[in-house]
């Protein structure tokens, strides 16, 4: 069974690696901070429906974002990550206009 309707505020996680979201629907982080030492900021992989726009990556690499999987739709990502286009990638098998 997928996850679905997923609701995180106002949080902070300290982790090793970040975060991956895998065949969800429905999945929002308001007012989170992400703090990592090791891997990328956020895998997302058909998935759809997420909402990741206020979520802060903090790591002493650069937060970096991977978007992947046919059945992806309708990312939002941090406009800090969306400006900076080595911050993230998506998939060749992604739609196109699935992140914002």
């Amino acid at each position: 069974m997928n996850l679905k309707n997923i609701v995180i505020e106002d949080s902070q996680f300290d982790t090793k690696k970040a975060l991956t979201i895998v065949d969800a629907d429905g999945i929002q982080l308001k007012n989170v901070r992400l703090t990592y030492s090791g891997g990328t900021g956020a895998i997302i992989y058909n998935s759809k429906n997420v909402n990741l726009s206020t979520v802060k990556f903090e790591s002493a690499n650069k937060p970096y974002v991977k978007v992947l999987g046919n059945k992806t739709t309708a990312v939002l990502l941090p406009k800090e990550v969306i400006a900076d286009k080595s911050s993230f990638s998506i998939g060749t098998d992604v739609a196109k206009n699935t992140v914002k």
